[in-house]
């Protein structure tokens, strides 16, 4: 089928070159540019569906209940970012591009894959070569050299303008979005080493490796917990579950993530502000703006306007004082909620209902539930969710089998 196979050719470049993308000369441009080649990519290839579907008329369901959550979702967030005191609809001027459009986006990218989208070898073997030579690069990165010319001016990794105010490595930018890349490919190269054909095994596994030292060379927190996480709540199944494994694949997990919930919330009323680097002060402010705008939420990428959290530090090796005002929640869920209040969460709560134990028995499931666990701590912009949310399609839209 024509749809099924111009899906694969975006699957395919969403998982390589989106990857791989970067602005030579640094961080200022990166995010920019992977955001409009992302939001150019889905919207020809959208365009090409509809195409396909109006002349093929493919074996297409419409009756399913994803098409209406889907529908639900745009319109409210769409309603969340009108009636905003601060509309942000693409989001070049905050600097985050978490605007309507990305959230849209979203929507768009999960239906086309869970309809159209069936998950190859080569899609595998092409996500796992571009997460290679991305931790290739940042280990080349933490070697002290400039690969790419992605820092500017000559500097690397360790110069104190890098270090104090643009810690960024890869190509996918800041250290945060490289571990949330990390814990994406790390556990998908491990649960698919026995899935992929023997005589390519070596790909996965030099993944898994290079990937591995990327999330060492990054030394992101969250990025260790999640993938300490997934070791220690997968493992003992794989190796202990028996005839149980199928049902302890979906229980198990669910029940860290709701304990990972409850603790996230709870952490606000026990812990000092400034654990977690300040996390906690972060979560609490950002919590305080949902319980004044519970319904509908401020909007997308608006925080900055009501949270009013300035950090001021003096660094010593710039001879000034730094100052960054917080303009994002550091916590994907929260984020969401602030972003579009509790008429957000409904279409994701049910669309979650929907399709978890599907996904939760595919192989690939470690890999999601990984990125989730790190996602408590992150900042989920576009440029890893996308990848995120077309692994998630590909997992509920299929059996767990290439």
């Amino acid at each position: 089928m024509k749809a099924e196979r111009i899906t694969s050719a975006y699957i395919s470049l969403m998982l390589t070159v989106f990857i791989l993308f970067t602005g030579t000369g640094g961080y200022y441009w990166l995010a920019r540019k992977k955001f409009i080649i992302w939001a150019a990519l889905t919207l020809v290839w959208a365009l090409a569906l509809t195409v396909c579907v109006a002349k093929e008329r493919p074996l297409m369901d419409k009756r399913d209940p994803l098409l209406r959550i889907a529908a639900l979702y745009g319109v409210l967030c769409i309603v969340s970012t009108v009636v905003s005191d601060y509309p942000v609809f693409a989001g070049f001027d905050t600097g985050r591009y978490n605007g309507l459009a990305a959230y849209l986006l979203y929507g768009l990218l999960f239906l086309g894959v869970y309809f159209f989208g069936r998950l190859k070898e080569h899609h595998l073997l092409l996500f796992f070569g571009a997460a290679s030579l991305c931790s290739a690069i940042v280990l080349l990165q933490y070697a002290g050299l400039n690969p790419l010319s992605l820092y500017p001016d000559g500097m690397n990794f360790y110069s104190p303008y890098i270090q104090q105010v643009f810690r960024f490595m890869g190509t996918v930018g800041n250290v945060d979005l490289l571990s949330a890349l990390n814990c994406l490919a790390v556990p998908a190269a491990v649960c698919s080493f026995t899935h992929i054909s023997p005589k390519l095994r070596f790909i996965p596994l030099i993944s898994a490796i290079l990937g591995l030292g990327s999330a060492f060379a990054a030394s992101v927190s969250s990025g260790f917990i999640a993938l300490a996480s997934t070791l220690a709540v997968y493992l003992p199944v794989k190796l202990w579950g028996g005839g149980k494994e199928k049902k302890l694949r979906q229980f198990v997990p669910l029940v860290f993530l709701c304990a990972e919930t409850m603790a996230c919330f709870a952490s606000v009323l026990v812990l000092p502000d400034e654990a977690g680097s300040s996390r906690i002060l972060i979560w609490k402010s950002s919590l305080a703006v949902f319980k004044e705008h519970p319904l509908l939420g401020i909007g997308p990428d608006s925080l900055s306007h009501y949270s009013g959290i300035v950090f001021n530090r003096y660094s010593p090796e710039l001879g000034r004082e730094l100052t960054a005002a917080v303009d994002n929640a550091h916590c994907e869920l929260i984020q969401h909620m602030v972003s579009f209040g509790l008429a957000g969460l409904l279409p994701i709560g049910t669309l979650t209902v929907r399709i978890y134990k599907r996904a939760a028995e595919h192989f690939l499931a470690p890999a999601l539930f990984c990125y989730l666990v790190q996602s408590f701590f992150n900042l989920g912009l576009p440029v890893v969710t996308p990848v995120f949310v077309i692994l998630l399609a590909l997992c509920a839209g299929e059996d767990s089998s290439i």
